[in-house]
């Protein structure tokens, strides 16, 4: 037999793990979309929690499968791909006794075929030799390029929100700060008054006119240079929306999910997923504001006129949060003007019994492995060479 080649062995490691985090991630979305559906009635922010929690898990889950205490319950074609090593029973009737040989007497051997077709031989391959000669067969198909393509897409996926915080991080350092004018003044007082104790930093460009927010550390809200002439309450509204995205931490969930979806990239059900979330996300902001004290229509009219001609272009809109997209905008709107919906904020209460929910959840997933083929024990008679007939010669 040939040695594996690199690509053999990267297929052999990582192209189970693959097809365990791509059946298990499925699984966990369907549960995440039922759940869904039956929160109808629950807040955006509420909404937006536990579909990130599940989101959020599959970013661990293959970490979690291989470490884990594993429980095989799975059907045995999800494993290695071992073969399966049946039971043969060896009834009295094939044990045939061969006289004692003859001293110093030529004999020939015969063997019977009939037995050897139905006993393992004592020199069959062991477990381990029939799953490396799987994987040699198998190097040529394309299940030994899965690990390749996956890596590809996942470079291309994650390549443009790499992109996007370099381009936010150059901007950054290329925009001027200043913090005497009226609008900084407008911004610490809203902080203070929504209880936010990080320091956000206001940056004014002309070169971008899409309102945005980024940052890990130092939170920084982007707003257009035209910002200074816009009327008081279309500022407040826009700065509230901003300062909630930071308040809920939206910027580092937002992150974790584009970085899970370069992962799962194959996976559609996680696109999808992505999307909700986004919609989820601008929403509880939205409550944010209105429970701020904002009129719905007022704020309606000032979102609309936000994303009317303009666009979150440029590379920085992969990875910041810009404050109105065209995908989102019809949905949002309706919402903000739906008197009967639930605005209502995340307490502990909900977060707790939220974060426990899904671990109960996704701790068994992750801990469920395929079965082991079983290899049951042969008698000592049947685990031998095949019996032989010794013939002397007369």
């Amino acid at each position: 037999m040939n040695s594996p080649t690199v690509s053999g062995f990267l297929a052999a490691g990582l192209s189970p793990i693959l097809l365990d985090a791509a059946l298990k991630s499925t699984v966990l979305l369907v549960i995440a979309a039922v759940a869904l559906r039956c929160m109808r009635r629950s807040s955006a922010a509420h909404r937006h929690l536990t579909v990130f929690l599940v989101v959020g898990s599959l970013f661990v889950l293959p970490i979690l499968s291989w470490t884990l205490p594993r429980l095989d319950m799975l059907p045995a074609w999800l494993g290695s791909g071992a073969p399966v090593v049946k039971t043969v029973e060896t009834p009295n009737a094939l044990a045939v006794l061969a006289p004692a040989p003859i001293a110093d007497a030529a004999t020939v051997q015969l063997e019977v075929p009939a037995l050897r077709q139905n006993l393992p031989s004592a020199e069959s391959p062991e477990p381990a030799a029939d799953v490396r000669i799987y994987w040699d067969t198998m190097s040529g198909s394309l299940w030994r390029w899965a690990p390749v393509v996956w890596l590809a897409g996942f470079l291309c996926a994650l390549a443009p929100v790499a992109l996007g915080l370099v381009s936010l991080w150059r901007l950054q350092r290329s925009v001027c700060h200043n913090d005497s004018i009226p609008l900084s003044a407008t911004l610490d007082r809203l902080a203070a008054g929504v209880g936010l104790r990080r320091r956000v930093q206001l940056i004014l460009t002309e070169s971008r006119q899409m309102p945005m927010t980024w940052g890990f550390l130092r939170a920084n809200i982007l707003v257009p240079a035209e910002s200074l002439d816009w009327p008081e309450e279309r500022q407040r509204v826009v700065l509230l929306h901003e300062l909630a995205h930071i308040q809920r931490g939206d910027f580092v969930t937002t992150l974790v999910t584009r970085i899970t979806c370069a992962l799962y990239w194959f996976n559609p059900l996680v696109w999808f997923a992505a999307r909700q979330l986004r919609l989820e996300q601008e929403q509880a902001c939205d409550d944010a504001v209105l429970s701020a004290g904002a009129q719905p229509a007022t704020y309606a009219e000032e979102v609309l006129r936000i994303a009317s001609g303009r666009t979150a272009g440029g590379l920085e809109a992969c990875s910041a949060l810009a404050m109105a997209r065209r995908s989102t905008l019809e949905g949002r709107l309706l919402a903000i003007l739906d008197g009967s919906r639930n605005r209502a904020s995340l307490n502990r209460l909900a977060v707790a019994g939220t974060v426990l929910l899904t671990a109960l959840t996704v701790v068994p997933m992750s801990m469920l492995r395929a079965g082991q083929p079983t290899t049951s024990a042969l008698p000592p008679a049947a685990t031998a060479a095949a019996p032989v007939v010794s013939v002397s010669p007369l």
